[in-house]
C-alpha cells in the first residue's frame, strides 16, 4: 500500500488515496546516452535499421505526426554515436537518454528483456510513483519540502538548463534509492494516469 495523489501543487494531481501496488523492481538510474545507442546499433547489427532510426531520439519536428526530426544522435550507415546538437551542445554518454519517444521507449524495455532473459517493461505509472514518493504520500523523493539544489532542474541552474549526468544529483533519491525522479528527465511510463485502484 502506499499513499498516491493529493499534491495540491502537481498539475492535474488526482485525489489523494491510498492504493496497493504489487511489487516489482525498477532501475536505480534512467538509461543513459550510452545504453541506448548500444540498444540501436545492436538493432542495426540484427538487420533492424528502420526500428532504429524509428526509435533514435529526434528534434521535434515541424508537424507534430507527420514530419520527424532530424536525428540528434550521429549515424554512418552502420553506427550511432553522441554528436553536438543543433545548439552546439554535446549530450554525454552518462546523460538519460532525452528526446526518444513511448515506442522507442517500449522498444528499449523490449530489447533490454531479451537481452538479460528478466521481463523487463517500461513501468505502470502507479509503480512509478510509488518508487519515486515511497510510501508516506511524500511530495518529493527526498520529502515535503521544495529544494531546487537536489535536482537537475531550471531552478537549479543559474545559466541555460543541460541535463546532467545520472551520478550529478545524489539527493534526487527515493526512499527506494531510484534516483533523477525529480528532475533531469521525464519518464516514460506503460500506462497512463488512472482515476481507480490499480
Amino acid at each position: 500500500w502506499f499513499w498516491s495523489g493529493g499534491d495540491q501543487n502537481a498539475a492535474n494531481s488526482p485525489p489523494r488515496r491510498r492504493v496497493w501496488v504489487d511489487d516489482f523492481v525498477i532501475r536505480r538510474h534512467p538509461v543513459t546516452n550510452a545504453q541506448y545507442l548500444k540498444f540501436l546499433d545492436s538493432l542495426v547489427a540484427m538487420g533492424r535499421e528502420k526500428d532504429a532510426l524509428r526509435y533514435a531520439p529526434r528534434e521535434r519536428a515541424g508537424i507534430a505526426g507527420l514530419q520527424e526530426g532530424a536525428l540528434i544522435f550521429g549515424y554512418d550507415g552502420q553506427n550511432f554515436s553522441l554528436k553536438p546538437d543543433v545548439d552546439g551542445d554535446v549530450w554525454e554518454p552518462d546523460v538519460p537518454v532525452l528526446m526518444v519517444d513511448w515506442y522507442g521507449a517500449c522498444g528499449f524495455a523490449a530489447w533490454e528483456a531479451e537481452r538479460t532473459g528478466l521481463p523487463w517493461t517500461l513501468p505502470p505509472e502507479l509503480a512509478w510513483e510509488k518508487a519515486a514518493r515511497g510510501v508516506d504520500g511524500r511530495c518529493f523523493p527526498w520529502g515535503d519540502h521544495f529544494d531546487p539544489s537536489r535536482a537537475c532542474m531550471r531552478e537549479s541552474h543559474s545559466g541555460r538548463l543541460l541535463p546532467a549526468s545520472v551520478e550529478a544529483y545524489p539527493l534526487d533519491e527515493s526512499p527506494y534509492g531510484v534516483r533523477g525522479m525529480a528532475g533531469n528527465s521525464a519518464d516514460w511510463c506503460a500506462d497512463s494516469r488512472r482515476e481507480g485502484p490499480a
